[in-house]
Order: structure tokens, then sequence, then C-alpha cells
């Protein structure tokens, strides 16, 4: 795991590959409250996170054991939670992948209202079913833009013609299997 600063931007990789919870959790956990505190990141127009694994399920429950391979250990209200940590430090962006299906997400705390924008990626090759969806997602990639106020925005393509894939093609939200969130399309 390690973090950078381009063009005013903090973007921190984190290493997710398991299931379950982060790579190292408590000591990748603790580097991260600290770069996330850091003048950097307080400086910073956005802060973006990335991993592999996704903190939620999106997929179709039909699509098999993919749907369970989350880092469930990482959610809100989990004691130490790397969802909770990004809230808290406001993190604009987390991107994940693995589920090889894209939706761009807004996740509510429930507690408090705090929100994460959470984009799960599209993908290359290897589709699969987004939730309530009957056919396999489009492949496609994603563009992450931040406006002049700082504010970030997610635009996801086709991957065959490039022309975006409008925003009412996603469920307009996913049951995450939790009480302590709201997991919903981003507008």
């Amino acid at each position: 795991y390690w973090a950078y600063v381009h063009e005013e931007v903090l973007f921190v990789v984190l290493q997710s590959t398991r299931t379950h919870s982060l790579s190292n959790a408590p000591e990748q956990k603790r580097w991260l409250r600290a770069v996330l505190s850091s003048a950097a990141a307080k400086e910073a127009r956005a802060r973006i996170a990335f991993g592999h694994v996704p903190a939620y399920a999106v997929l179709d429950p039909s699509v098999g054991s993919k749907y369970s391979e989350i880092i469930e250990k990482e959610q809100v209200g989990v004691a130490g939670g790397l969802v909770d940590l990004l809230i808290d430090h406001q993190v604009d962006l987390l991107i994940s992948g693995h589920s090889h299906a894209p939706y761009p997400a807004e996740l509510t705390r429930k507690s408090d209202q705090r929100k994460l924008k959470i984009l799960s990626m599209p993908c290359g090759h290897a589709s699969r079913k987004l939730a309530s969806k009957k056919e396999v997602s489009p492949r496609g990639y994603a563009l992450v833009e931040i406006d002049n106020a700082n504010k970030v925005s997610v635009k996801i393509h086709n991957w065959s013609d490039g022309k975006e894939i409008a925003n009412s093609y996603f469920p307009p939200s996913i049951d995450v299997k939790s009480s302590k969130v709201t997991y919903r399309r981003m507008e």
C-alpha cells in the first residue's frame, strides 16, 4: 500500500486483495489514518482511495461465490472498519474492482448521514451480472472528474463504442444487507 499526490489530489492505494478484511489490516489502517490526517490530505482538492476487493456486494446473488467475495470486516459499524475510517477522514471516492460490474454508488452512513462515493469498476472482460439485472454488465471503463469546486463525479463508458452509459441503466439502489447504511446510485 502507498499514497501519492498528483495535481493536488491525494491517491491512496490499498492492499485489499483478499476477502473478509484488508491485508495486514491493523498495520495498514494505522498507516492510512496517518496519511489521511496529514497536511497533504487536508490540503488536497480531493481524496481518492482504491483497492481490489470491495466492501459491499453489488453483484446478483446468482453469480455464485463472487457475490460474497467482499471485505465485510471493513464495513460501516464494524469496530475499526475501513469504510468508517474513510468517511471520518472525508475521503471523496473509494474505487474497487473484483466484481467486474460497474456501479457508481453513494453510501450513506445512517448514524450521521455522512456519505462516501464508491465506484465498482467495470472491466474489460469477464463481466458479471449487477444486482437486479437480467443481463451481464457491459464491458467498460470509468472516467473520474474533479470540477473547479472540487466535486468528484464518475461516468461509466461502454468499452465497444466509448459512449457514456446513462445512470438510469444502473439500479437506483442495491440492498447490501446492512441496516447501518444506504447504498444508492450516484446522481
